[in-house]
């Protein structure tokens, strides 16, 4: 695999989610290296547009609410990613360990219990011995947090 190609990413297998999380986990990552790859290396387009929205006086450090709330949704969309990636690298067994023994589990202050796919790497830890007493519990929980 070639480290600088998308194509690495688009090969990326998972252990810890199901295949249908897998495709949107990998798609996920591949939109996500798109828009940094736009913002890296922007268009005539997007350096026409920062022209004219500097003319008019906008300028870095004086976003609007909206610039930052898209803002704070990728810094979330990309941490989760990364969690998934981290997670995925670990390996199942110490990456079950950290989520289950660990407290991930049952934290419910923790932000990333409301993306997608860290509910799919929940769901994976359902066969977990310490999980089949409270495994309804769970998954309550887990589509509650979804909401």
């Amino acid at each position: 695999m070639d480290p600088a190609s998308i194509t690495s990413v688009k090969e990326l297998k998972f252990v810890i989610l199901a295949v249908p999380e897998e495709e949107k986990a990998v798609g996920k990552l591949v939109a996500a290296y798109s828009r940094a790859c736009q913002y890296v290396h922007p268009s005539l387009k997007q350096i026409e547009e920062r022209l004219e929205l500097a003319e008019k006086g906008a300028s870095p450090g004086f976003e609007t609410a909206d610039e930052l709330c898209q803002l704070n949704d990728e810094v979330f969309e990309t941490c989760a990613l990364i969690l998934i990636l981290l997670f995925e690298a670990i390996g199942r067994s110490f990456a079950g360990d950290l989520w289950e023994t660990g407290g991930l589990s049952d934290r419910n202050d923790w932000v990333f219990h409301g993306h997608p796919l860290v509910a799919a790497l929940d769901e994976h830890f359902d066969y977990k011995a310490e999980r089949q007493e409270r495994l309804r519990e769970i998954k309550e929980r887990r589509a509650k947090r979804l909401n």
